[in-house]
Formats: structure tokens, C-alpha cells, sequence
């Protein structure tokens, strides 16, 4: 799997039941594939996020579906094991990270807390 298809089935994660339009995962691919010293091409980014929806939105038992309202997208969770696996998996790693920050609040996991003194 690509990074870009990471970007995207990350997005449509977030994205959760309600779904996300091609033009917003677009332009959440389009940012979390550009960085400081490089900027991916915005027409090569509309172009991977439609051929990847295109091929994985075909069958009723697809990785992803069409939602109600025309153009928007989401996860198939409902009758694709695949989608129901990966949101499974997305939501354990959010839950152990907000697990983890419940537990320790100051964002120190195992280290010991910082005792030195403040000059003012």
C-alpha cells in the first residue's frame, strides 16, 4: 500500500459514518503528502484519490461505499471485513494513546518527571 493510500483510508477513518466529499479527501491527501521542502502535484492527487475510490467502491462488499448525498464517500464497515478490520485497528491506536494520556496527564510515558529547579 502507497502512501497516499494510507493518506486516504486514514481520512476516510476519520471521516467515520457520515463520509467525506472527493474534494475534501483531496485536499486532506494534498496536505498530508506535502512538506517543507516538497509540494506533490495537486492534479497527480485527484488523480490517485479517484482511481483508488474508483477501484475499491465497485462491489456492494467493497473496502469503501457511496454515502446518501452524491460525491461523498466512507469505509464499507457494514459488509467488508477488510473496512471493519482497519477500523478496528485505527480505533485500538487512538484508544491506547488516550488511554495512555489518561494515565500519565503530563505526557511523560515512563520517564522521570523533571526535578531541577526553575530559575524564575
Amino acid at each position: 500500500m502507497t502512501t497516499c493510500e494510507q493518506h486516504i483510508i486514514n481520512v476516510l477513518v476519520e471521516a467515520g459514518q457520515t463520509g467525506i466529499s472527493i474534494k475534501m479527501l483531496v485536499m486532506n491527501v494534498f496536505n498530508l503528502s506535502s512538506t517543507l521542502f516538497e509540494r506533490p502535484d495537486i492534479e497527480e492527487i485527484t488523480a490517485a484519490v479517484r482511481r483508488f475510490i474508483s477501484a475499491n467502491s465497485k462491489t456492494p462488499t467493497s473496502l469503501i461505499e457511496r454515502c446518501d448525498r452524491r460525491g461523498y464517500y466512507r469505509l464499507n464497515t457494514y459488509r467488508s471485513a477488510e473496512a471493519r478490520q482497519l477500523k478496528i485497528c485505527f480505533n485500538q491506536e487512538a484508544g491506547d494513546y488516550y488511554e495512555e494520556e489518561k494515565n500519565n496527564p503530563g505526557g511523560q510515558s515512563g520517564m522521570v518527571a523533571d526535578q531541577s529547579l526553575e530559575l524564575f
